[in-house]
């Protein structure tokens, strides 16, 4: 385990024997691990969404990965052999195409509900419950496909400091650019440059954040606005606060 627990007391460890011993040398304390600390602020945005995406992944892998009989009746509604794939909770790095895959196999869990109510044989399943539901919200591709965008501005950072090398001198700045990159998707540009640090943004006056139109919810998140039937993605993300979606 390297958790930022395991960290922590490690440094607590180092810092006792330097202090016993005939060595004077300080530390730089920088803190606990980043990838750590960027993996939990994205759990928490997305947990703070409301829209439970973590828990449909999850269960839309398990509650096919290991029942034949389930696989057989999905390839058979559904025609496609193209199954979820393994959300890990402590793994994010890989968590952007795990959305991407479930984001693409909608329609045919749709068909495979359809197929197994049809034929009066649906599962007891906590998992399927869960899954079922979640395809009743029409806004549950878009979801997934933010899921997506949001992913991809971190993943960057978590392939290049998956690393030994001293990454420590650049990690402020790559850290500093990701969040005013996020920021820039609702926060007006001109509060941005005026402030000295992205601290002295305060995200909960609605005169720093940009109106509900032009709020960057990303290319894919609004192809999949635009393929819902008669809905106009300027329009109901500007016209209808009451909706579902409602980005962190």
């Amino acid at each position: 385990m390297d958790g930022p627990n395991v960290n922590l007391k490690f440094l607590r460890d180092l810092k006792s024997e330097l202090n016993d011993g005939p060595d004077t040398s300080v530390l730089l304390d920088i803190g606990s691990c980043g990838l750590h600390n960027l993996h939990n602020a994205f759990k928490a945005a997305m947990k703070a969404t409301g829209w439970n995406i973590v828990q449909l992944l999850r269960a839309i892998y398990n509650f096919f990965a290991h029942v034949p009989a389930r696989r057989v009746d999905y390839i058979r509604f559904s025609g496609s052999r193209q199954f979820p794939m393994k959300f890990c909770a402590v793994r994010w790095l890989q968590n952007g195409a795990v959305a991407k895959r479930a984001g693409l196999i909608l329609q045919n869990l749709e068909k495979y509900i359809s197929g197994v109510q049809n034929e009066k044989k649906e599962p007891k399943s906590d998992c399927y419950e869960l899954t079922k539901k979640a395809m009743k919200d029409k806004f549950m591709k878009a979801k997934l496909a933010f899921f997506q965008t949001i992913a991809a501005e971190v993943e960057p950072f978590l392939t290049a400091y998956q690393t030994e090398q001293p990454m420590v001198p650049y990690l402020y700045t790559d850290l500093n650019e990701i969040i005013i990159s996020i920021m820039g998707r609702f926060v007006k540009e001109e509060v941005l440059e005026q402030s000295t640090s992205v601290c002295d943004v305060d995200v909960s006056k609605a005169k720093n954040l940009k109106e509900a139109k032009n709020i960057n919810i990303g290319h894919d998140t609004r192809s999949a606005f635009r393929a819902m039937d008669g809905f106009n993605t300027k329009e109901n993300l500007e016209t209808s606060p009451q909706n579902d979606f409602r980005p962190p």
